[in-house]
């Protein structure tokens, strides 16, 4: 991965210094093949393009607020891939829509039932899903609570396509009774089983049944009939964490200060920022606009002195272009020290993902 955004942040620098993104007419191959690297560094396979007018869940909104006022704090960084402000270590949270389709009533005394699906195909196999909640909205319509007292919501798992209201071809996942306090709430419903069993067979994926049934009288009476209890704002909830991206990052406290000021050639961290629409990404990069990734650049002259923070075979690479310049090239200015930064953007399936990726950001500079 650090390679990858280390070609990121070179390509976006030719992008915006060498006048290919608002310069020419037309379209530039080059432009497609640099985004399309620029695209694989960040783990796509291609462009999202989200339909016009989407919407981004408020909870991914204040999720990514949270994570970002927490990452300015002094011990702010993350660390081992999890966000700040998540209970469950991970590094990638996906918010999933679902397609609903009609179901059969699983029992006379039920007020809904409702089948969905959640594709989760980009859920990628080397990830590991550390939770994966569904999401029911709870109503406040007057009608729904002036005809019981608490009701019971039911998330089952399909094992087979056909005959999807049928109780054998039924896996209950979770239950929950609800009551008037939880009133226009979420509930959450555990389904991390279902989500991971998706992951590594998708057709084994036949979607999920919701019922909902009103709780029956103290006396065992039920209602002859209850209020329809809406059931199509669902969403799927999923932390995951991207193993081949977390195991070679180094941990860091803090994030480290720029070099000592020295002559303008000398090697340092210098500015670098990266505005997403001057690449032609704000429609689908939700959150942030941009960010300082910096960058390093200057001479790494001889002798090496302590701040140029150079290496043992800096040192002695240096020393013999010293001497013979022509045997040996200098050592070369490179980031050491590297953060991350979170982004909150629309996938290729036009879900809202909310991912940290790591060594986005150059915290230090040396010669190697």
């Amino acid at each position: 991965m650090r390679v990858g955004v280390l070609f990121f942040v070179t390509v976006v620098t030719t992008l915006l210094t060498g006048g290919l993104v608002s310069g020419e007419a037309g379209p530039d191959p080059r432009i497609a093949k640099l985004e399309s690297a620029m695209l694989r560094a960040l783990g796509m396979t291609h462009r999202p393009r989200p339909r016009r007018g989407a919407t981004v869940p408020r909870h991914m909104l204040e999720l990514y607020g949270r994570q970002e006022k927490l990452r300015a704090q002094p011990a702010g960084q993350p660390s081992d891939c999890q966000f700040p402000d998540v209970t469950v270590p991970g590094n990638i949270v996906r918010n999933f829509k679902g397609k609903y389709h009609d179901t059969v009533d699983l029992s006379p005394t039920a007020c809904s039932s409702q089948g969905v699906t959640y594709s989760v195909s980009a859920v990628a196999a080397e990830e590991f899903v550390r939770s994966a909640e569904l999401r029911v909205h709870v109503p406040d319509d007057p009608r729904v609570w002036s005809a019981a007292q608490a009701y019971t919501v039911s998330v089952y798992r399909v094992l087979r396509p056909a005959e999807v209201g049928s109780a054998d071809n039924l896996e209950l996942l979770q239950a929950h009774v609800i009551t008037p306090f939880d009133r226009d709430d979420v509930k959450a419903f555990n389904i991390v089983s279902a989500v991971q069993r998706w992951q590594r067979r998708g057709e084994d994926n036949h979607g999920l049944l919701v019922s909902v049934e009103a709780v029956p009288a103290e006396d065992g009476t039920r209602l002859d009939s209850c209020p329809h209890f809406s059931l199509t704002d669902m969403e799927l909830f999923v932390i995951s964490t991207d193993m081949q991206q977390c195991r070679s990052r180094d941990k860091r406290s803090a994030r480290a200060v720029d070099s000592p000021s020295g002559p303008g050639n000398i090697c340092k961290r210098r500015k670098l920022y990266i505005r997403f629409k001057d690449v032609g990404w704000d429609d689908w990069i939700i959150a942030p606009q941009g960010y300082m990734a910096y960058h390093c650049s200057g001479e790494c002259p001889f002798p090496l002195n302590e701040h140029l923070n150079g290496t043992n075979h800096a040192v002695i690479q240096t020393l013999v272009n010293s001497l013979t310049p022509d045997s040996v090239p200098p050592a070369c200015c490179a980031p050491t020290k590297w953060s991350s930064i979170s982004m909150l953007y629309f996938d290729n399936n036009g879900d809202v993902v909310l991912r940290q990726y790591e060594d986005m950001v150059v915290d230090g500079c040396g010669c190697r």
